[in-house]
């Protein structure tokens, strides 16, 4: 084999272990909230996470996150 021909695959080999999946629990018990409330809902028959703004009124929009 000639390194013409062995090109192609040395460029996927590569691609493929560049990109890695990574699995996030959404588990609100799992998460360390800062001014929201995190809960397990279902959406649309999936399971999902709703995250709602529970911060206090005088930190307005611009509070650190």
């Amino acid at each position: 084999m000639s390194m013409r021909s062995l090109f192609p695959l040395i460029i996927f080999a590569t691609a493929l272990t560049a990109v890695q999946a990574q699995t996030i629990s959404l588990e609100p018990d799992q998460l360390k909230p800062v001014n929201v409330k995190a809960e397990t809902v279902t959406f649309k028959g999936r399971k999902a996470l709703r995250v709602r703004d529970a911060a206090p009124p005088e930190l307005g929009d611009e509070g650190p996150v």
